[in-house]
């Protein structure tokens, strides 16, 4: 469970930061950059990184 506790907490944060009203630029970088972070723990989780 330890192991996924990062993935959860990424999760959430999506989640609330989905629900955060403002631009749809600013919107769209904050993905990017949610996205980029779970590439990134996806390949410490696996090693790779």
């Amino acid at each position: 469970m330890g192991a996924i506790a990062p993935f959860i907490v990424l999760l959430i944060v999506a989640l609330i930061f989905n629900y955060i009203p403002m631009d749809g630029k600013l919107k769209q970088i904050g993905y990017i950059v949610i996205g980029i972070l779970a590439i990134v723990m996806l390949l410490r989780f696996a090693g790779i990184l």
